[in-house]
């Protein structure tokens, strides 16, 4: 149940549900509102009402899909085991999704390549699935109670890397109000096509087609992307990305934009085909040698290095302001093989003023005892 706030006072139900369930699909949402299971103030109303400060929303018991309650718990693991990630294809040594940092409001998860953050289909294997049947073994009293893991925010399937989830009510809303008021830095690495500037600021608004890509356009929503390049050789170029907005597809539409789409993207690459790390048979340096080879891009090459917080806010929710994930071995293998080292993770987001002193390690593993989920509501 969710009571509306003086901030979403006057939002159409639909896009009230968008902010207030970050986890579920925009496709769920919709079916939810069809069949008139989302209820305001105890009557069932459909994506046209404009909610009121003070409303209570909810969605009506009983309804099992997937996209909205989750899969059924599994039995509890062993100690320290956890289930296999479903969506993690064998032997391409990605590994499964892992619990990196948790306090007792947030867990920080590091999501691999080829799985959803949050299913669009019932049924689909998905990071947020995965984490609810590791309720029982996240939560000594088992499960989340009244509060699922809520989804703060997305990545692509393809792309891997840092995810926040929240443990409490309060903790959501905590950073769900961060994540809008952009006061969460996001940091990626991609490596890109074409030898790219030594820093840059992209800000063409993005507008969805479609067929589900972002393109520029005058009437689309503001986005504006941050870089900086790390390395570079004559057909390509590792840069640290910081997305200052949260659009869709926002890190990958900007830069194919500017002329340096993300190697191994088959929806923003060079329509030309010429993406250099998806292999060209006939070149013979290893930026052009066939992808079966080893040396092209092994997927989407993307990946979410770090989180940061701001001061204040990272310590309310007992975290570090700065949380850093390796770069997802199948990548750093391929740098490797391109002959270039795994960049040390940046002193502080690009345009961001560092703190006084060191920041706090990130990304050490959590133990398999984790806190309690804290008792605010």
């Amino acid at each position: 149940m969710h009571i509306v706030g003086e901030a979403e006072h006057r939002l159409r139900l639909d896009r009230f549900l968008y902010l207030a369930r970050p986890d579920l699909s925009r496709r769920a949402i919709e079916r939810l509102l069809r069949s008139g299971a989302v209820r305001v103030d105890g009557a069932a109303r459909d994506a046209r009402h404009f909610v009121k400060r003070g409303e209570r929303v909810e969605i009506a018991a009983g309804w099992g899909d997937e996209a909205v309650a989750g899969p059924a718990p599994i039995a509890r693991a062993g100690p320290g085991a956890s289930p296999p990630c479903p969506a993690a294809p064998a032997g391409d040594g990605s590994g499964g999704p892992r619990i990196l940092l948790a306090s007792a409001g947030v867990l920080v998860i590091a999501k691999p390549p080829g799985l959803t953050t949050n299913p669009a289909l019932r049924g689909e294997p998905s990071l947020l699935a995965w984490l609810r049947e590791q309720a029982p073994e996240i939560t000594p009293a088992g499960g989340f109670g009244a509060h699922p893991p809520g989804l703060l925010h997305r990545l692509d399937r393809d792309a891997s890397g840092l995810v926040f989830f929240s443990r409490t009510p309060a903790a959501h809303r905590a950073l769900l109000a961060a994540f809008r008021v952009h006061d969460v830095e996001r940091v990626y690495l991609a490596l890109v096509c074409g030898r790219a500037p030594g820093e840059g600021v992209c800000d063409l608004p993005l507008a969805r087609t479609p067929r589900g890509r972002m393109l520029p356009r005058a009437d689309g929503l503001p986005a504006l992307t941050r870089f900086e390049r790390l390395r570079a050789g004559p057909r390509a170029s590792l840069l640290r990305v910081s997305p200052r907005t949260g659009r869709m597809h926002q890190i990958r539409a900007h830069l194919a934009a500017l002329g340096h789409p993300v190697a191994g993207d088959p929806l923003y690459g060079d329509p030309r085909g010429g993406d250099p790390l998806h292999g060209d048979p006939r070149g013979g340096d290893p930026l052009h040698r066939d992808p079966r080879g080893g040396l092209g891009a092994p997927r989407l090459w993307l990946h979410a290095e770090r989180l940061a917080l701001p001061i204040e806010l990272a310590a309310r929710l007992g975290l570090p302001p700065f949380i850093d994930c390796p770069l997802w071995p199948d990548l750093a293998a391929h740098l490797a093989a391109l002959g270039w080292s795994v960049p040390r993770p940046a002193a502080s987001p690009p345009g961001t003023p560092r703190p006084d002193g060191e920041a706090p390690p990130g990304g050490e593993r959590a133990p398999n005892a984790l806190p309690p989920p804290s008792a605010e509501d």
